[in-house]
């Protein structure tokens, strides 16, 4: 067989897919096209990739060993999808939760749960819009955010976004060590601000 490859190549996701570098995925096999043919470039990168090496990478198919390429010495593979670091989720979340009046100017701590990198989103200027959020059921403190993913103004990803939020309270503690019994002088204790979840009531 005879494969030609393309001069330049589209692509997403984290593997080149064999359909993706030639000419005409028509003109093959139908169990050759989703073939796995090496690691994409980063998100959003381009990479060129000799003939030699792209050719040496079908070689651990068997059926593959006596394929001829041709094209260009060079196939330029760009990768249009990127991904989204999570932070950058939880970051858009923090600042929604600062507007709302439920917790006005109360001091408060937000502690995400641990949310994966969001793969393979469009090209494109992405932003973060918050439609809404309600507690979880069950769970003391814990609310749900839901969120979309915006890939230039058009909503490409939608997520669920967990976080405990505690408000933190003033309570007195003992400034040093003390058997009981002993009798307490002003001196003895001191305020400090602590995140108290619902219904812990002493420390």
């Amino acid at each position: 067989n005879t494969l030609n490859l393309s001069a330049a190549a589209e692509v997403r996701g984290e593997t080149i897919l064999l359909r993706e570098i030639v000419s005409d995925m028509e003109a093959l096999p139908r169990d050759w096209q989703h073939r796995e043919v090496m690691a994409s470039p980063e998100p959003g990168k381009t990479r060129t990739y000799s003939i030699t090496t792209i050719a040496s990478a079908l070689q651990r198919y068997p059926d593959m060993q006596g394929v001829v390429l041709r094209g260009n010495l060079n196939t330029v593979v760009r990768r249009m999808d990127t991904t989204l670091d999570p932070a950058i989720v939880t970051q858009a979340v923090r600042k929604y939760i600062d507007t709302l009046e439920r917790w006005g100017n109360e001091k408060i701590q937000v502690t995400f749960e641990p949310l994966n990198p969001i793969r393979q989103l469009p090209a494109g200027k992405t932003s973060i819009a918050v439609r809404a959020y309600d507690e979880v059921q069950d769970s003391a403190n814990m609310e749900r955010f839901d969120v979309d993913v915006m890939v230039d103004g058009v909503p490409a990803r939608a997520l669920e976004v967990k976080a405990k939020i505690l408000p933190f309270k003033t309570v007195w503690v003992a400034t040093r060590p003390m058997d009981q019994g002993t009798v307490l002088s002003p001196s003895d204790l001191e305020p400090h601000e602590i995140p108290l979840d619902a219904g812990q009531t002493a420390y």
